[in-house]
């Protein structure tokens, strides 16, 4: 098995590389799990193979995975088992309807559809081509369900692609499945897991989370400035930046194994977050990089304010020259 092939992120792959880090057994398994573009089925290749070919050893129990495991040869064979079962009670539509979304939890009043498999042909139509994963919903009807957790008529969630594959298991949501708390508890333990992996990110570096395999092809990749680890979570403390250059900090701005470091052109909007960089690494004072920041948010208001007020003639009538790339995209 070449993990570093499994790994999400480039970056991190190449630094392991670099630095010849070689990772066990119980992380091995959990960049399986980590894993955006496997499907299910083939994440369980990669388990077995890590079970006949890898030690055995304890999963510790912490703050965020309050059960420790004796085993992860036997905990990789219990969650294979368990999970094989949750997606035969998910695509059992005894009682209940399925809906989709594309790519993203909120669902909101559509199509119905009577089995998971009636809902291939309509995501490999002409109006997903840009489409790449999708949230499968099952959801109970004719029949009372309450829970003090999530309240009414409970609904499962997996995710899938195109092929109607089951993918992204971190993301998933068991509602409404029958299992002991127990087993609950299995389900969900890769996501407690925390690891202290070693990334090549630096104070001030420009990244981009990674989206090969998992995002729409079309969309545009957005920014962070890194500035450190949240260590009791792996989330990537740093700089994100929101509508008309708003830049906002946070320590949970995704897994850090999730990110690429970010070597491409920054122009309009992104030039901020070049400036912040800079600022970041201590190439510039305070004062400099608002000045800078001002006067490149002023530069794209402008930008988006004029070609709301006027036709290209007129402007071009006044000699004024706007660039045409990336306005269609923030009108």
């Amino acid at each position: 098995m070449n993990i570093f092939e499994l790994l999400n992120s480039r970056s991190i792959a190449e630094h392991w590389k670099k630095i010849d880090y070689k990772p066990d057994s119980l992380e091995s398994a959990w960049i399986v799990y980590n894993n955006m573009k496997l499907s299910f089925s083939e994440k369980c290749k990669y388990w077995e193979e890590i079970i006949n070919t890898m030690p055995d050893m304890e999963i510790p129990d912490n703050e965020c995975c309050s059960r420790s495991f004796d085993s992860l040869h036997s905990f990789l064979r219990c969650f294979m088992d368990l999970t094989r079962r949750f997606l035969v009670w998910f695509y059992n539509n005894a009682g209940c309807v399925y809906s989709v979304n594309e790519w993203s939890e909120e669902f909101g009043i559509g199509s119905a559809f009577s089995s998971a498999e009636r809902i291939e042909q309509y995501v490999n139509s002409k109006y997903f081509e840009d489409r790449i994963r999708f949230f499968l919903k099952r959801t109970v009807i004719d029949e009372f369900q309450e829970d003090e957790d999530i309240g009414l008529h409970p609904f499962a969630t997996i995710v899938v692609d195109k092929k109607m594959q089951a993918v992204y298991q971190e993301i998933w949501t068991y509602n409404g499945f029958p299992c002991s708390a127990e087993e609950y508890e299995l389900l969900k333990a890769f996501n407690g897991m925390i690891f202290d992996f070693p990334i090549p990110f630096k104070k001030g570096d420009l990244l981009y989370k990674h989206r090969k395999g998992l995002w729409p092809k079309n969309d545009k990749e957005e920014l962070y400035v890194y500035t450190s680890l949240n260590k009791d979570t792996m989330d990537v403390v740093g700089f994100g930046q929101g509508m008309i250059g708003h830049i906002y900090k946070s320590d949970y701005q995704g897994c850090c194994m999730d990110f690429e470091l970010y070597k491409g052109k920054c122009d309009n909007e992104k030039r901020i977050m070049k400036a912040l960089s800079i600022y970041e690494k201590g190439l510039i004072s305070d004062d400099k990089f608002t000045k800078l920041y001002q006067y490149i948010l002023m530069e794209e208001e402008m930008k988006y304010s004029i070609v709301c007020h006027f036709s290209e003639e007129i402007l071009e009538l006044v000699g004024i020259n706007t660039p045409k790339e990336g306005l269609e995209e923030q009108i």
